[in-house]
């Protein structure tokens, strides 16, 4: 081989691996919305007090249907009830009544099949629960929802509890039902574009989630604040925001995004599609805390009603 093929052969392999070479990526906590939006319009109540605007609160009914025909040693029903608290409590969209009032929003839990078979070295169980969600006679919701787990050991050992199968089961059940009438914690994908060479370092600061370090760097910059540096910006609001579940770092983020746009951002694929993420997030983060501070007035009228504070 030449030496100008050589060189030519090895300037394609540097081109490729650079072309390879991704941007700096970070997770952020955002929310995905209700997929059962509807039925959550119908759960939202109106109290005695005006001032306590429309809230959204749900009563367990703390007797699970079908527990009776399981094995006794089984905590199928109290691991469901835990768990939908759990979930719910993640972001309080939707509180906890202190009690099951029917005449409020009721949930009923039933078991409508479970099985359990273990040998020496597998155990296979399934799981199917329906949830009820009713106010006074009327039945707004019904969905059931499966769980299956399968496991093996060739020699025997090492092999789950029960407790632990049934345990992830009714968390798979209560998951999707909770992200069915509720919005819920994901986590998504952003991708930064690339930093002026003066503070490349800023990918490292986000890499280890000091958001604002990176910040206080780029708001000290006096370089050229191009589209690429107002969208950079963004993510690193959105993610101090994530992190600090702050709003006003999101209004900082949509500022940035906006300002990206308007400078020609419209035209770059990865820019809209995190701007579309970042609206959505922005608007569900919105409404979480609105309906939060909503739910707190009719919270603290349950407390004095029932004497639960």
């Amino acid at each position: 081989m030449s030496r100008n093929i050589y060189f030519a052969a090895c300037l394609l392999i540097i081109t490729i691996i650079a072309g390879c070479v991704s941007q700096t990526k970070i997770l952020i906590a955002s929310y995905s919305a209700p997929r059962e939006h509807k039925k959550v319009e119908m759960m939202i109540s109106s109290g005695d007090n005006t001032d306590t605007g429309k809230y959204l609160t749900l009563s367990i009914d703390p007797d699970v249907g079908g527990v009776n025909s399981l094995s006794s040693n089984t905590g199928i029903a109290t691991m469901l009830i835990d768990d939908i608290k759990e979930r719910l409590t993640e972001t309080n969209f939707i509180s906890i009544h202190p009690i099951f009032d029917p005449e409020d929003n009721g949930l009923k839990i039933s078991v409508a099949s479970y099985q359990y078979l273990q040998t020496s070295n597998n155990i296979k169980a399934n799981l199917r629960v329906n949830f009820i969600l009713s106010r006074g006679v009327t039945e707004f919701f019904s969905k059931s929802y499966d769980a299956s787990e399968v496991r093996f050991s060739k020699s025997g050992q090492g092999l789950p509890s029960k407790e632990l199968i049934e345990g992830l089961m009714t968390k798979k059940c209560t998951t999707l039902f909770i992200r069915d009438i509720s919005p819920t914690k994901i986590l998504q994908l952003r991708e930064f574009k690339s930093f002026p060479s003066k503070i490349a370092y800023v990918a490292e600061f986000a890499k280890v989630k000091n958001y604002e370090a990176g910040i206080k760097a780029m708001n000290e910059y006096n370089g050229n604040k191009d589209v690429a540096f107002h969208y950079n910006l963004a993510i690193l609001y959105e993610a101090l925001a994530s992190d600090r579940e702050d709003i006003k770092y999101l209004t900082e983020a949509n500022q940035h995004y906006d300002l990206a746009m308007a400078g020609g951002g419209g035209n770059d694929k990865l820019i809209v599609k995190s701007k579309a993420r970042f609206d959505n997030y922005y608007r569900l983060f919105s409404k979480i805390e609105n309906q939060t501070f909503q739910n707190l007035g009719r919270q603290k009228e349950l407390q004095e009603e029932y004497g639960t504070e």
